[in-house]
């Protein structure tokens, strides 16, 4: 849902009648973020701690001396499905992020599409961050013996809780989630460092076996583009704060763009500076110990492998607090336009914050991990591993269609350089690379069937917003995009 940036209610001179009476953004609290605080959200949310400690262990298991390459074109993809992001950020501004911006290009059944993939894949992003936060919070507890039996009674309370917290801190306002996120992300960056630091000091920096891809796949790296893509993917979701954030259309393209080039290029680097650690460690120290905590032991940093466990935690529990502000408000959207309960459109009105779409994915995230944990014979950590992959594969189909959009854009208006369609192409082409190399790597186990589990969900979900499409006579006659109007900057 887009509204001009000339109607918003900021703290400009722009008087409250200018707002349309019939979107929900008139009841947020309007050009309250600055771009300080936006961009502060987004980085926190996108875990620079985390990050540094887990993507290169993550993609290593997968690419072996490939993992830099795997990071490389995770970051690049990301980047350059970016650009399209960034041209209609520059033109509108509202609260439905990719769907909004997708819908101002093509006719609505394109938007039923986009919802199906941007709805599911955040609702298994929060529970893929809860299921983490519950695998890190619980090896800490048992570690440390406050709890003797990590049973799935121990991981599921763990889910709850969090979602229950993150929840609160979101209702109640952008300025509590800022300082909550923030603060906590600044205790995980010096542990991070403290680690990658001490992975150098004990084993150096392997440049010549990265190089040459000694021990690595076309398959192996391929699976790590997909592992690595889901730290960086859902990147634009601080667009969906555009109608809150002051001077959003200079504002929102920075902070969007900061996490896949900045955050990027950090994790691709510690991916190069850690191979010769991770290589180094023994072949049990990843069975018995999270990889910020093996790290930490094997560079003779006991005192932090105790507590990694714990800071990772923390660091994916910000995650889920910055995504309880950005993914309700696309449900908002989406939800007044009749695809989701018009109830979840409502704003509090003290808070001014979407607080029935929030509790809505508190209570669908949580449960989520929960009835996987409990109605199957799978690990916690499988449980976590199963559904933060489908993440990437629910954002396929979003991230290819904003290209298309972009690209149609960059023909429409000529002002626009033609050197961004093959930027755009390039982008478009790594993304659907990530779904077709996922189906032809299919093995028989859960893991390996993630993108037909996927693949499942999409259609399902797509069929059911298809319906919900055809029963609602403003959205099939099409009507509902005209909230979608552009406005050139």
């Amino acid at each position: 849902m887009e509204i001009p940036e000339t109607q918003i209610k900021s703290r400009s001179d722009v008087p409250p009648a200018t707002v349309s009476s019939d979107t929900p953004e008139r009841h947020l609290d309007q050009g309250h973020l600055s771009g300080l605080q936006a961009g502060g959200l987004a980085i926190a949310t996108f875990g620079p701690g985390v990050g540094i400690v887990t993507v290169p262990a993550f993609t290593w298991m997968v690419a072996g001396s490939g993992s830099w390459l795997s990071v490389l074109l995770a970051v690049l993809g990301t980047s350059l499905v970016g650009i399209s992001i960034v041209l209609f950020a520059r033109r509108s501004v509202g609260t439905g992020s990719l769907y909004s911006y997708i819908g101002e290009s093509f006719k609505p059944w394109v938007r039923v599409v986009t919802a199906s993939g941007v709805v599911v894949g955040y609702v298994f992003a929060v529970a893929g961050l809860l299921a983490g936060t519950g695998t890190y919070l619980v090896s800490f507890l048992v570690s440390e013996g406050v709890v003797g039996d990590a049973g799935d009674g121990v991981y599921i309370a763990t889910y709850v809780i969090s979602a229950a917290i993150a929840a609160m801190f979101a209702i109640r306002g952008l300025d509590a989630s800022v300082r909550v996120s923030v603060s906590l992300a600044l205790i995980s960056v010096p542990v991070a460092v403290v680690v990658l630091v001490g992975a150098i000091r004990n084993t150096g920096i392997d440049l010549t076996s990265q190089l040459s891809l000694s021990d690595s796949s076309f398959g192996g790296v391929t699976q790590g583009v997909a592992t690595a893509a889901a730290f960086l993917v859902m990147f634009e979701s601080s667009a969906a704060l555009a109608a809150e954030t002051r001077s959003p259309r200079k504002t929102i393209p920075r902070v969007v763009m900061a996490v896949p080039i900045g955050l990027g290029t950090i994790f691709a680097l510690a991916t190069v500076v850690q191979y010769a650690a991770l290589n180094a460690l023994p072949a049990e120290a990843l069975v018995n110990a999270s990889p910020p905590a093996a790290l930490a032991r094997a560079a003779g940093f006991d005192f932090l492998a105790e507590v990694a466990d714990l800071v990772v935690a923390l660091g994916l529990f910000v995650a889920i607090v910055g995504f309880f502000n950005y993914a309700p408000r696309v449900a908002m959207t989406i939800a007044n336009e009749g695809l989701l309960p018009r109830g979840l459109a409502a704003v509090h009105p003290r808070f001014r914050t979407p607080a029935r779409a929030i509790g809505a994915l508190a209570v669908a995230s949580a449960a989520l991990p929960s009835a996987f944990l409990a109605w199957s014979d799978e690990s916690a950590l499988t449980v976590n591993v199963v559904v933060t992959t489908l993440v990437t594969y629910f954002w396929v189909v979003p991230y290819l269609l904003i290209s298309l959009a972009g690209a149609r854009l960059v023909l429409r208006e000529r002002r626009l350089p033609w050197l961004l369609l093959p930027a755009i192409a390039l982008g478009a082409v790594i993304i659907v690379w990530i779904l077709v190399a996922g189906i032809a790597n299919t093995r028989p186990d859960i893991l390996g069937m993630s993108v037909w589990i996927a693949v499942s969900i999409y259609f399902a979900v797509t069929a059911g917003f298809y319906i919900a499409s055809r029963r609602n006579p403003l959205f099939s006659k099409g009507d509902s995009a005209d909230l979608h109007e552009m406005h050139d900057a």
